[in-house]
Order: structure tokens, then sequence, then C-alpha cells
């Protein structure tokens, strides 16, 4: 398909077929007006966009002038189809030699609905701006089946009424965005920032290396949100900052059913994970703080290994220049007998086949009472050397015994004002293990947490003996 060409405010409307400047309303040459950029509703004066075409904006006016358009409604022209996709590029040079500005679209009194396929490219990064005017609520982007790059979300004048960026109302929506930047204003009731509505089902979101500037922040609210079990959240790259995300109220992941995944995603760590509660659906984040500490959150509660500095170690170092000490604290907030809060270690096993005997460290607040092999135990799993199969041991027990205590020197005795009983959990494998395979321990509890207190601490590097 032949590509087509935009030149804002040129003296004649040409037939979008070259990038050149027409000579006559109609003649050969590029468009005059961006306007065409939200066809849904219409067509070109001159020529056609069929489905399938590439079309290229330059990205200053015809007098060399960044552009600023007022529009608010409906982007992207309804031809397109999922296998003949329309892509709309911010040019900065390559068409256009030495020619690289900025075009700013915005909605006074609404936001910005985007239609399936159209997809938009800038290519240098942040070349267009789409902003809301303080009047736009609710839904002020409303988003579809696309990919967007480079390109800046703004909803940063909506202060009066809830806003937010969010897939509405179909299924199996798939949306991608590399290289974005989102300004936030307020954000959604029980919606948050960012996220889908409950009519979408099978959805899925995906940024990769892109910014979010939160700036407010509303307790209970999250940058993140997913209603439909059905849907995810995957981040690659990118950070979070802002006042709404430096004051502690809001949480990374909001009101949320669905699945949420990032990795590499820089956040403050006065931003709280999340804020859901007993859903199914696992929430982890890995490189949060630009290195290699992770986040979990699962429907029995949260685990983490962001060492502010004062996280109890023993003997696990991270795999940085400066070999940090880490561990894994764990909070069980919503554990039970039938919704068990686990982490899981691993090592490789180099030897000879044989018989072993594992060691993981542990402690637990002195606020838990009442723990005992049948409510906190570990699951070894390993390969037999003579069998190549799959075994497992464990210390669980169904009468409860006592947990063995441990003399291992930790760290430091106390997270902040919380003060911890030292245990060791030890199994000897049955059998001997395989050489070169991979021996897998779990910790687990079904005792929930009473007070934000009862924590727990891992140290991941278990001994084998």
């Amino acid at each position: 398909m032949a590509d087509r060409f935009i030149i804002d405010g040129a003296t004649y409307n040409g037939d979008g077929t070259t990038s050149a400047e027409a000579t006559s309303d109609g003649g050969v040459g590029a468009w005059n007006t961006i306007s065409y950029i939200h066809l849904g509703a219409g067509s070109p004066a001159y020529g056609t966009l069929p489905a399938g075409t590439i079309v290229y904006i330059r990205s200053k006016n015809a007098s060399d002038v960044d552009i600023a358009y007022s529009f608010g409604g409906t982007i992207g022209a309804s031809v397109a189809t999922s296998s003949s996709q329309i892509t709309w590029v911010i040019d900065s040079g390559t068409v256009w030699a030495g020619i690289s500005g900025v075009v700013q679209i915005t909605a006074p009194t609404t936001g910005f609905s985007f239609t399936n396929y159209n997809n938009i490219i800038c290519e240098s990064k942040y070349s267009l701006i789409l902003k809301t005017g303080s009047g736009a609520s609710s839904t002020v982007f409303s988003m579809n089946v696309a990919t967007y790059d480079g390109v800046v979300f703004d909803w940063s004048p909506v202060t009066a009424t809830w806003s937010m960026l969010k897939q509405y109302g179909a299924s199996n929506l798939m949306t991608y965005f590399r290289n974005c930047k989102f300004i936030s204003g307020r954000p959604g009731y029980n919606n948050g920032v960012i996220g889908s509505s409950y009519l979408n089902k099978y959805c899925s979101m995906e940024f990769f290396s892109c910014e979010f500037d939160i700036n407010y922040a509303f307790s209970g609210e999250g940058l993140f949100s997913l209603v439909d079990v059905n849907s995810s959240i995957r981040v690659v790259g990118g950070r979070v900052y802002g006042n709404g995300a430096v004051s502690g109220i809001m949480s990374l992941i909001g009101i949320s059913d669905g699945s949420f995944t990032s990795v590499g995603l820089v956040y403050p760590a006065t931003l709280p994970f999340s804020s859901r509660a007993l859903k199914a659906n696992p929430q982890t984040s890995f490189g949060s703080d630009g290195g290699y500490s992770g986040t979990y959150g699962s429907s029995w509660g949260f685990a983490d290994s962001r060492n502010d500095g004062n996280y109890p170690t023993i003997s696990a170092f991270s795999p940085t220049s400066t070999s940090e000490p880490w561990s894994w604290k764990l909070y069980p907030k919503f554990a039970t007998v039938i919704n068990v809060a686990s982490i899981i270690t691993t090592k490789m096993y180099v030897a000879d086949a044989a018989t072993l005997t594992l060691t993981l460290q542990v402690i637990f607040s002195t606020e838990i009472t009442d723990i005992n092999s049948s409510n906190a135990w570990i699951d070894v799993s390993y390969i037999d050397a003579t069998t190549s199969f799959p075994q497992m041991v464990s210390t669980k027990t169904v009468t409860g015994g006592i947990l063995d205590s441990s003399t291992a020197t930790w760290s430091l005795p106390t997270y902040g004002a919380i003060s911890f009983n030292k245990n060791k959990f030890t199994v000897t494998t049955p059998t001997a293990v395989k050489k070169d395979t991979v021996i897998t321990v779990v910790f687990n509890t079904s005792k929930g947490s009473v007070s934000s207190n009862d924590i727990i601490f891992i140290c991941p590097d278990f001994e084998v003996v």
C-alpha cells in the first residue's frame, strides 16, 4: 500500500500521495491539515486513505513552527483492520530532512478515544503530546487495540473529578506502549490511573521503557488497575515518579483482579506495592530499585527483597559488584490452611551424587504465636540420582511439633521495633541427589498475620551438606 503524507498548514491541500507540497488543491502532493489524524468520522478532502497505509506527518508545519492543534474526540481511521492496520508516524527527519518538531493536540473539554488498529509512532521520543483540558473527566484516554511509541499522554489539568487512561467496553483488547510518557490527573475512584474497566475480559496492556509522572494521590487508589480477573498488565523498564508516587498513600497496584508483572520498573520505596487483597492472580515486580530486588503479591499476602538497609540477613548476597546481603521479608497477611504463603529458593547441585542435608534459616516475629511444624514447614524437591525422577521430602507434620531453634548469626536482631525468634528447618534426602540438577526448597506457612508486625525473614541461601 502506498504511503500518505501530511504537511499541516500548506497552502494547497493535495491528494496525500507525496511528501512535497501540492501546487493546487487536489493535486499531487501532501495533505495540508493534521486533522486527518482523526479520520474516524470522515474522509480526506482529496485522495483516499486505504487500510494498511503508513501516514507520515511533518512534525513542524509549513512555516517550520511546532504544531499546536485543538481537538477532542476519536483519533484514527475506521477503515483499519487487524490484517491491514494504519500507522501514523510523526516524522523527525526521515521524510523531511532537518525537520524535528513537536505536535501537540489538546482536547479542551473532553478526552480522546482511539480507533482499533491505528498505531501512532513518534520517530523522536515525545514528539506527539496528547493533552486534555481541565474540563475532561472519567475515561480521558479510551484505548483500543494498537501500538503507541513515544507518545505523551497528559491529563494533568484534570483535578476536580476522577480521570484515567484505560481500555474500555470490549474484550480481547491488546494495547502496547513503547517509550511513552503518562502525566496523570486525579485518579479514578476504584480504578486508579491506568487500567481497564469491568467490561474488559481477556485484555492485556504492555508498557516498555515508559515514564509515569503521578501528580495526584488518593488513599486506596493505585497506578495500575485491572478489574477483570482474566486481564493482565506487564511493564518492562521505565520509572514512576512525581508527588503522588512519593506520598505513600497510593499504591503501585490498586483495586485489581487481573495479573501484574513488572521487570526493571523503578519506583519509589515509599510507593506501596499493592492495595489489593485476597485475589488469586499473582503480582510480581523485579528490579524495582534498578537492581536485583523483587516484590511478590498473592492471595496470601506479600513478600519482598527491597532491602532498606535494615533487613536481617545471613549468607545470601546479591549478584552485584558489591555483593550486598539480602533476604526475603514475608508478610502472610491472609494465609490460611487452604491459602498457604510460600517462598521458593533454588540451588544448582554440581557435586557428585550424594545424600544431602539441607537447612533453611528463618526468623519469626516474636508477636507470631503458636508456630509449629503443622503451620510452618519446608518442602524440598530434588532429582534422584538413580531413577532421574523428582523426589520430595518435607518437615510438615499433622500434629504440629516444636520447631528447631537456631544459633545462626543474623546481621540484625530486630527490624525497627520488631524482635524475632530464630529457627531452622532441616531435612536429609532419603536418596542421593543427582549431579548437575536443581534443588528446590520451599518455605511455607499457613499462619496468617494478625498485625503488620507479624513478619518473617528467610535467608534464601539454604545450607547444603
